[in-house]
C-alpha cells in the first residue's frame, strides 16, 4: 500500500483501480491460506493471518469507497456540508 493513514486522492484512477486489484489478489490468497489453516485445525495461524491484514483490508474498503464517492457523487451540498476531494470538487 502507498500509505498506511492517508488515502492518495491524485492518484490517477486508471492506476489506482489496477493497485487496488492487485491488492485484492493479495487479501484472496492471504484468505486461502486462513481457510486451509482451518481445515488444518491450526486455528492460531488463521487467526495470526486475519490479524495481519485486518488494517489492510479495512484501509483498502475506505480507500475504495472514498474514491468511488467522489465519482458517483461529485458535490452534494446541503446547509451544513459540502463533500468534495481535499483539493476539488469534482463536476
Amino acid at each position: 500500500m502507498a500509505s498506511a493513514s492517508k488515502i492518495n486522492f491524485d492518484e490517477p484512477m486508471p492506476e489506482m483501480i489496477e493497485r487496488l486489484k492487485l491488492e485484492h489478489r493479495k487479501f484472496e490468497s492471504n484468505l486461502v491460506k486462513v481457510k486451509t489453516s482451518i481445515e488444518d485445525n491450526s486455528v492460531t495461524l488463521a487467526y495470526e493471518i486475519i490479524r495481519s491484514i485486518s488494517d489492510k483490508i479495512i484501509h483498502h474498503a475506505v480507500e475504495e469507497e472514498a474514491r468511488l464517492m467522489l465519482v458517483i457523487m461529485p458535490c452534494q451540498h446541503n446547509d451544513n456540508m459540502v463533500l468534495h476531494s481535499p483539493k476539488k470538487c469534482w463536476i
